[in-house]
């Protein structure tokens, strides 16, 4: 079943996400789609996974090593809201 995300990064900056894109070679398997924004207290990236394997996968197996990779400084991993896709539309 389609699975979301929608996580509050540490760093909350564009530059910030552009640097951990930097460091990871290709997209995780699993994603279907990834929107972000900056919302004024920081940035929001929205994930659509095919599943909620392939979201777990991520944030365990590559979300860490990327933010270490990326950033001087540690991080701390981002507050995640996640969820089955109950209703979806696409046009």
């Amino acid at each position: 079943m389609t699975y979301l995300t929608i996580a509050k990064p540490a760093f909350g900056t564009l530059d910030g996400f552009q640097k951990i894109m930097s460091v990871q070679p290709n997209e995780p398997e699993g994603l279907q789609a990834r929107y972000v924004a900056d919302v004024g207290d920081g940035i929001r990236v929205v994930a659509v996974w095919e599943s909620k394997q392939h979201a777990e996968r991520f944030l365990e197996e590559r979300l860490a090593p990327a933010l270490a990779s990326a950033f001087d400084e540690p991080q701390g991993r981002p507050e995640v809201l996640q969820g089955e896709v109950a209703n979806s539309y696409n046009a």
